[in-house]
C-alpha cells in the first residue's frame, strides 16, 4: 500500500458574516503502511490558504489534525480541503483525499454608530475656577435607527452628561451637554462617542481637547513709591 492518507472529518461555522475569520479544521490520517509526511490545504475561487502546521510526520494509522483561517467572503463558498502526501520518490506533493463543504454568508446585521460632528467653541485657557459649559452634537451614521452616547472625561475624571443616551435615526443628531470648573492645572477634555450593538456599547469616535490655566497676575507693587507734592497734597508713584 505504502505511502496513502485520508481525511477523517472537518471542523466548520455553517455561517459567517463576510469579512469575519473562519477556523477550519481538518482531521485526517496515514491510511498506508509506511511512515509518511502530509500537508492540507483549503481552496476556494482563486485562493489557496495552507495549514497552519505545515508539514506533519506520521506512522500508519496515526490520525491528526490541521487548522486554518479563513476570510470568509460576500457570498456563499464552497471550500475544498485537500489532504496532500509527500512522494518521497518522486519528490513532490500529490492529493492523496479532498473533502468538500459550504459555508453560508450571514447578511452582516444593521446598527447605529455614532460619530462627534460639533464641539461648540472651547476657551483655549481660563482662569481656576471658571465655569465652563460644553455642548457636543453627535451624529447616528450609521445603518440603523439606535441608541447612542457620549462620555467625556476631564483627565481621568468622568462628567455627568445630558442626556445620558437617546434614541437616534438614520443621519439624526443630538446635543450633550456638560460643564465643569477649570482646575488649577492644564486638563486634557476627553470625548468618546459610543452605539449599541444590542449587548454592549461600542466605542465609535474621540476627541480630545487641551485647555490651558490661566495664572493670575500678580498684585500692584506700592513699595518704594517717591512722594510728589501737587498744591499741598501729597501723591505716590
Amino acid at each position: 500500500m505504502a505511502i496513502n492518507g485520508a481525511i477523517d472529518s472537518y471542523t466548520a461555522p455553517v455561517s459567517a458574516v463576510p469579512g469575519s475569520v473562519v477556523p477550519v479544521d481538518i482531521f485526517f490520517r496515514n491510511t498506508g503502511d509506511e511512515d509518511g509526511s502530509f500537508r492540507t490545504r483549503i481552496d476556494y475561487g482563486s485562493t489557496s490558504i495552507w495549514g497552519l502546521r505545515g508539514t506533519m510526520a506520521l506512522g500508519p494509522g496515526q490520525l491528526t489534525a490541521d487548522w486554518h483561517d479563513i476570510i470568509m467572503p460576500s457570498t456563499d463558498t464552497v471550500f475544498n480541503a485537500h489532504l496532500l502526501v509527500w512522494d518521497p520518490i518522486g519528490e513532490g506533493w500529490w492529493i492523496a483525499d479532498i473533502l468538500s463543504f459550504t459555508v453560508t454568508a450571514e447578511v452582516a446585521p444593521l446598527l447605529p454608530q455614532a460619530e462627534i460632528v460639533g464641539i461648540q467653541e472651547l476657551p483655549a485657557s481660563a482662569p481656576p475656577d471658571t465655569l465652563i459649559e460644553v455642548v457636543v452634537t453627535v451624529r447616528n451614521v450609521g445603518a440603523s435607527v439606535g441608541n447612542v452616547q457620549l462620555r467625556a472625561l476631564l483627565n481621568t475624571t468622568p462628567l455627568t452628561v445630558d442626556p445620558e443616551f437617546v434614541d437616534l435615526g438614520v443621519n439624526g443628531e443630538q446635543d450633550f451637554s456638560f460643564s465643569f470648573s477649570m482646575p488649577s492645572s492644564n486638563v486634557v477634555l476627553i470625548l468618546n462617542a459610543y452605539s449599541w450593538n444590542g449587548t454592549e456599547w461600542v466605542p465609535d469616535d474621540s476627541e480630545a481637547l487641551n485647555i490651558l490655566v490661566d495664572e493670575a497676575l500678580p498684585p500692584p507693587s506700592y513699595t518704594n513709591l517717591t512722594p510728589t507734592v501737587f498744591a499741598g497734597k501729597a501723591t505716590f508713584g
